[in-house]
């Protein structure tokens, strides 16, 4: 399913949402002993995430688990984040779809609970919100260059916050994500005239080359031999043109791609 059903989904969970207060009732008993006041106050968002379920349960062409991913994401940007300060959102997260299971048809819903891991989540969120930007560059208008420039430049700005964690080749399904989001980027950017906008990323299979040139003894060293070479890097931007030509991952559907992630820690 793309992302855009499951907001559409999540958009009818906010209205209407009362009938399921029911559920709630009792989700403070799983929240730990240091999050129970802190989120004591979110029975509404309890039951937003309760109506949310049960919408996907009565769609049966689409993956629960998958939506459930969504939703976390979707419950801490729009609700948690600013109106609940200090309330831990993996706990209450996990506090109300336990309340679910209790209520609910969902067969897999506790297992999915015991699986629940705050790592996995972080990652599949980054994705997310990396092609949220990336969707709003390659939608804007032909007449909207400044607001192109400037979608780009937060994906930039996203891109190489979270690659870090992949430089030196690092191979699971959150990097090879990163991977196919550069080439997707480098792409779409050809096409715009953006200043001061890196239209080449960092390459996961960096092993920062640059910071060792710039800020070592040996850097020191290396760059005075680089220099008296014909064919020397002068610069950083010119260390990250030697990825330029590596192998580019398969282009694919970059709307559905991010948002595939196989539930499965070990992956990441």
């Amino acid at each position: 399913m793309a992302p855009s059903e499951y907001k559409e989904i999540f958009h009818d969970s906010t209205s209407n949402y009362q009938i399921f207060t029911s559920y709630c009732s009792n989700y403070k008993s799983y929240l730990q002993d240091s999050d129970e006041n802190k989120c004591s106050s979110l029975e509404s968002e309890c039951s937003i995430i309760c109506k949310y379920i049960n919408l996907l349960e009565q769609n049966h062409a689409i993956s629960i688990s998958e939506g459930c991913k969504f939703l976390y994401y979707m419950m801490y940007d729009k609700y948690i984040e600013n109106q609940s300060f200090g309330c831990n959102m993996l706990e209450f997260y996990k506090a109300s779809l336990k309340s679910y299971c209790e209520n609910g048809d969902w067969e897999e819903c506790n297992n999915f609970v015991e699986q629940i891991d705050v790592h996995l989540f972080e990652k599949y969120n980054n994705l997310i919100v990396l092609y949220e930007q990336f969707d709003k560059l390659i939608n804007s208008g032909d007449n909207e260059e400044p607001n192109k420039c400037a979608y780009a430049k937060k994906c930039v700005e996203l891109y190489e916050k979270y690659i870090k964690e992949c430089l030196g080749g690092v191979n699971n399904y959150y990097c090879n994500e990163l991977k196919n989001f550069k080439h997707d980027y480098e792409k779409k950017i050809k096409e715009l005239t953006c200043a001061d906008i890196a239209t080449i990323l960092t390459s996961s299979e960096s092993t920062d080359l640059a910071s060792i040139i710039i800020f070592t003894p040996f850097g020191s060293w290396l760059s005075l031999q680089m220099d008296r070479k014909k064919n020397k890097y002068r610069n950083i931007e010119n260390v990250t043109q030697k990825y330029i030509h590596s192998p580019k991952p398969t282009e694919g559907n970059f709307q559905n791609r991010p948002y595939n992630v196989s539930y499965n820690s070990g992956q990441y």
